[in-house]
């Protein structure tokens, strides 16, 4: 394909609905979470972890949402598999959604943006360290949480296991 044509056929790939979907589920779970944020920013003083880790029950319905609903479509034995490509899109745009949430909330007003691990929104670094830090920790706990749900919905074994 050195003659161009990647080019044209990568232009006439879409996106297939699933990807869509799950990056809206990955969306609305950011956005969610991002509510919950600062909502608990405004109203309360310092960082407490408790409160902070609620941000995760906002996150775990729309994975499992987008799961089950995921499964209708796909036939038994490919399910685990493709399903661990759908958590990863969730997991990748409900992170960068609360990153950059936390970047722009940090420009527009450092007291409702997100503070990680007793650090404040004082500076550009500090901001940027905590959305790092959120964005790593909500992509790995988004993986978690899909890796439970789809042993959960796979069920008896399937062929992936030789089951």
């Amino acid at each position: 394909m050195a003659d161009g044509k990647w080019l044209e056929t990568l232009s006439k790939k879409r996106p297939s609905r699933e990807s869509v979907k799950c990056t809206q589920y990955g969306l609305l779970a950011g956005v969610l979470a991002s509510i919950y944020l600062v909502y608990i920013n405004l109203n309360y003083e310092g960082v407490n972890a408790r409160l902070r880790f609620i941000k995760y029950l906002f996150i775990i319905p729309p994975v499992g949402f987008a799961l089950m609903t995921y499964r209708k479509y796909v036939p038994g034995g490919r399910f685990f598999k493709s399903g661990l490509i759908i958590g990863l899109v969730m997991a990748l745009t409900t992170a960068l959604f609360l990153a950059g949430a936390n970047i722009i909330l940090a420009a527009i007003n450092p007291d409702i943006a997100f503070d990680q691990f007793m650090h404040g929104t004082e500076s550009v670094g500090n901001t940027v360290s905590n959305s790092v830090f959120l964005a790593f920790e909500v992509f790995v706990f988004t993986m978690i949480i899909t890796f439970i749900f789809l042993q959960f919905l796979k069920g008896h074994g399937s062929t992936e296991d030789g089951v």
